[in-house]
């Protein structure tokens, strides 16, 4: 039995999507330059959201898998701004949140853990608020990448 292996995706959807597979299957990167939200007073005066969604594949994974999922970003937030950083894969979900004064370079993982895994449906949001009654208050958050390692077969990895 082969080991659970991400599958291949099309070259063209690979250059549509700046995601790439190694040759053994076993770890993806994907590139989010564009993923951004960004909330200033005076100029949105609702919260925004951001999002990116990928299928992911994956064969050899009906005894279980069990993955390293990670997003690599950015979040600036001042006077009383705030934003929030959300990791999900077919319903386990990773939360970062961002408090007021926040200038940090951050990463965000998520172990998941599935039984009869065909895919994985990954989602990344981004939500930043500004607080509407402070004029100079804003939320800055960007992903750049998301980075998935098969850490092994089995459901109860440690």
């Amino acid at each position: 039995m082969n080991p659970p292996a991400f599958t291949a995706v099309p070259p063209d959807v690979a250059d549509r999507t700046g995601i790439s597979i190694d040759p053994a299957g076993q770890s993806v990167t994907l590139s989010l330059p564009g993923l951004r939200a960004q909330s200033e007073t005076g100029r949105t005066d609702t919260p925004v959201a951001a999002t990116h969604t990928l299928p992911l594949s994956i064969a050899g994974a009906s005894d279980g898998v069990t993955i390293r999922f990670t997003i690599d970003g950015y979040a600036q937030t001042n006077d009383n701004g705030r934003g929030y950083t959300i990791l999900g894969v077919n319903g386990q979900t990773a939360v970062r949140r961002f408090g007021e004064d926040a200038d940090d370079q951050f990463s965000l993982a998520l172990r998941f853990s599935g039984r009869l895994t065909t895919r994985c449906d990954i989602t990344v949001a981004l939500v930043a608020e500004a607080d509407t009654a402070n004029p100079y208050s804003a939320a800055h958050l960007s992903v750049t990448y998301l980075n998935a390692l098969i850490l092994g077969q089995g459901e109860a990895l440690p």
